[in-house]
């Protein structure tokens, strides 16, 4: 008799997602999209109510309100790049948290601090450096290329996060990659940290 197939869909192995995946998913990815999908209905709905005939007042018409809802759609990419870094600060806080040392002031420090523990992650520091750079321009500097903060010491946007208006926009592609790449590094070094534990915790060969 063939096996039942509910039956055998108990049987097979459930990958039980990251608790870090799961924490985006609730705070960061699926509000992102829900703000996007708000925005976009309203855009339409804007463009349907503001019909002319007038082939140039419809052009004005749209363009200024393609426009507003652009600035709408940067600042949710913004802000969903400033609540992923900070999650993802968070975890490299906890991670620090977990083996006994001082993770340093900064997302950047946290992972050099790990780093000297258990070696570098598959993404660079650098690219997670720039996105603390984002953050800190949607934070402390309007959402400007160019900042000072604190007074009298200039930071800098990345230019591939500037747009033609010299203002600070992570697109949604990059954003998705950032989710991607955060995913990548908080999940290689809360595995490698636990190896890193469980090593300390065996006991020595006894010498000869």
């Amino acid at each position: 008799m063939p096996e039942d197939s509910d039956t055998s869909r108990l049987d097979e192995i459930q990958e039980i997602p990251h608790e870090f995946v799961i924490e985006l998913h609730h705070l960061v990815t699926t509000n992102h999209a829900l703000v996007l999908q708000a925005i976009n209905a309203d855009e339409d709905a804007e463009l349907a109510k503001h019909y002319s005939d007038d082939d140039e007042v419809q052009r004005s018409i749209e363009s200024g309100l393609q426009y507003f809802y652009e600035t709408l759609r940067r600042a949710a990419n913004n802000l969903a790049a400033v609540a992923l870094v900070t999650r993802v600060q968070h975890w490299m806080n906890k991670f620090a948290d977990r083996i006994k040392v001082e993770p340093g002031r900064g997302l950047v420090r946290a992972f050099r601090v790990l780093t000297a523990k258990v070696g570098a992650g598959p993404v660079p520091v650098e690219f997670f450096e720039k996105l603390v750079t984002v953050r800190d321009s949607v934070i402390h500097g309007d959402g400007q290329k160019t900042w000072e903060h604190p007074p009298g010491t200039t930071r800098t946007v990345a230019q591939e996060y500037v747009n033609p208006y010299d203002e600070t926009e992570i697109r949604e592609d990059q954003l998705k990659e950032a989710v991607a790449k955060s995913i990548e590094q908080v999940e290689w070094f809360d595995t490698r940290l636990e190896e890193w534990r469980a090593a300390q915790r065996r006991p020595s060969a006894p010498s000869e």
